[in-house]
């Protein structure tokens, strides 16, 4: 794949290609199809790095970069050094990857990322270290790994399933009121109130609608994003004809892939007002909007 990027990243006018280990719902632990850290590093004579976590960045010149915590020194260096220069994170002198890009001053570089998989906390990191020097981070949308991807495996889609209330603790619309009474209490006067609240954190949606699934091995969560409003929630998930409403009929329940025509749709209201977690909501939905209509906070 590794050749592929390249070729990919000449076409769009980039110097190097920044991968990360996380997914569209910032995860650590992924579904199959999201393990474009393991597929773009992966060749002849390996299957490419297999941790939870890791920074790859690919150079149309020169070597390529893969960054790495404790964790995974020795499996860096086991299974990718043949094409990779391996960061072993933590160590001394070891710079964190945006600050490698940025030191990087040969020239000023185009350098390439998908803000779908990045907080808007790590993507204004890597601005801010890219900028000072000259640099320039462009988003990728579509991810560039996916479209040179063969055989990219399918999401799970595995059922969804109801978690019973002697395990929750509170029903799903009691969760909500809670929700909508922190809305209420938002933002300084009327004008800045938040309207909604966007989530793309599995764990935060699983425990806010009490249902559970199995889309990620070793995790009760189902790939969704959601959107709680004064007087609607929605959930945006694999399953939405699977009867969920009997169990949640305060939620409307729409099709995964709707999510981003519906970002685009509420964006299209001038005077809408979305809150954002800047660690917990993917820099893409934070693109959607303008910086006045946003409500940020952790």
């Amino acid at each position: 794949m590794v050749n592929k990027l390249r070729e990919a990243m000449i076409k769009h006018e980039l110097d190097m290609l920044v991968v990360v280990s996380s997914d569209e719902h910032l995860n650590e632990y992924l579904p199959a199809q999201s393990w474009r850290l393991k597929a773009s590093t992966a060749n002849a004579d390996s299957t490419g790095f297999t941790g939870s976590a890791g920074t790859a960045i690919f150079c149309v010149e020169g070597r390529h970069q893969l960054f790495v915590d404790s964790r995974y020194h020795l499996q860096a260096e086991q299974t990718c050094s043949d094409h990779f220069d391996i960061h072993k994170l933590g160590n001394e002198g070891v710079l964190e990857p945006q600050k490698w890009l940025a030191a990087q001053s040969q020239k000023t570089l185009k350098i390439g990322a998908d803000p779908f998989v990045m907080s808007p906390k790590v993507w204004q990191c890597y601005e801010k270290s890219l900028g000072k020097f000259g640099h320039t981070l462009l988003k990728t949308i579509p991810n560039i790994v996916d479209t040179v991807w063969v055989n990219r495996p399918d999401p799970p889609k595995k059922e969804i399933y109801p978690l019973a209330l002697k395990y929750t603790g509170k029903d799903s619309e009691c969760k909500l009121q809670d929700i909508r009474m922190e809305l209420s209490k938002a933002g300084t006067s009327d004008e800045s109130k938040p309207d909604v609240l966007l989530l793309t954190m599995l764990d935060e949606i699983a425990w806010l609608t009490n249902l559970r699934g199995s889309d990620i091995e070793y995790n009760p969560v189902f790939e969704a994003y959601a959107a709680v409003f004064s007087d609607r929630a929605i959930c945006f998930c694999h399953h939405p004809e699977a009867n969920l409403s009997e169990y949640c009929p305060a939620w409307e329940f729409r099709p995964y892939a709707e999510y981003l025509s519906f970002l685009e749709e509420l964006a299209e209201q001038e005077t809408v007002k979305v809150w954002l977690d800047p660690l917990r909501i993917t820099m893409g939905t934070r693109l959607a909007f303008t910086a006045t209509q946003v409500f940020e906070k952790e």
